[in-house]
């Protein structure tokens, strides 16, 4: 069966963000009497703004992995992973615009974000779907298939039946070409967790209130799979299935398919804090 959507802003009741003119996305704390905002910057620091475009919702927050001195994966053929997941977070907005839902993304350029800022614009904004794209490293299991990983909130069966619905169209879309696939046992739908049992990635974790999925396509580490990347037809491809995915949460009651559950895994990568933060032009 289908659900009625209302298109054009989320729930509307965050506090919504400021969209500086170097394009830096900020979530409001404050408006002020005299009609200017005390805004979040992306260290955490505090600024007072009387400028910028002021956005209350969106449907749709998309979040490009990485950025700035934190590049992610590194492929062979010289395509790093933040410029990637960019390039399809970019594509994803302009698709989603064109199917008439509102979206917008953490960044636009090639600057840092810590995790927890990343957050911060999601609960400002109360979107429906806040999709954090990336791309993988590390596997060197030969595979016949892609081996496409989602990630979802533990305590959520919406971020989990999400996380479903794009694990389909990913894997289907990544599928019809022709690559020396690589996987672990992790292909598929997971809930990764800490010791303490809550989400171990601070996507999930610092988002509550908003159902939050990380998509993983597939392993830029892997150069039969990185040349795959490189190329816009693929990248094309990956955002409409993200699109396709995101939609088919939204109005429809699909199920998804590829679920593993959850396992505890606490080792973490590091990246993403606020240490040694450096605010980008704002």
């Amino acid at each position: 069966g289908c659900r009625t959507v209302t298109v054009g802003g989320g729930t509307g009741n965050g506090p919504g963000v400021i969209v500086s003119s170097t394009g830096v996305v900020m979530p409001v704390l404050e408006t002020r009497a005299d009609g200017s905002r005390r805004l979040l910057t992306p260290c955490l620091n505090e600024v007072i703004s009387t400028s910028g475009n002021f956005v209350r919702g969106v449907d749709i927050v998309i979040d490009p992995g990485h950025g700035g001195r934190e590049s992610g994966a590194v492929a062979s053929n010289g395509l790093y992973e933040k410029r990637l997941n960019l390039i399809v977070a970019l594509k994803l907005k302009d698709i989603l615009e064109a199917r008439g839902y509102s979206a917008l993304v953490t960044r636009s350029t090639d600057i840092r974000l810590p995790l927890v800022f990343r957050a911060e614009i999601a609960n400002a904004l109360e979107p429906q779907v806040f999709v954090s794209v990336h791309h993988n490293g590390g596997a060197v299991r030969r595979s016949s298939d892609p081996g496409t990983e989602i990630f979802y909130q533990h305590d959520s069966s919406e971020s989990r039946r999400l996380g479903g619905l794009l694990y389909e169209e990913i894997h289907a879309a990544l599928d019809r070409y022709d690559a020396q696939w690589v996987d672990t046992v992790r292909q598929g739908v997971n809930a990764r967790l800490n010791d303490d049992g809550e989400d171990l990635y601070g996507i999930h974790r610092n988002t509550p209130d908003v159902v939050s999925v990380i998509t993983e396509a597939g392993y830029l580490s892997n150069p039969s799979e990185a040349a795959l990347f490189a190329t816009s037809e693929v990248q094309d491809a990956e955002a409409v299935a993200l699109a396709d995915g995101i939609i088919r949460f939204l109005t429809t009651n699909d199920p998804g398919r590829g679920f593993n559950g959850s396992f505890t895994d606490p080792t973490s990568s590091g990246t993403g804090g606020t240490e040694n933060c450096t605010d980008p032009a704002l």
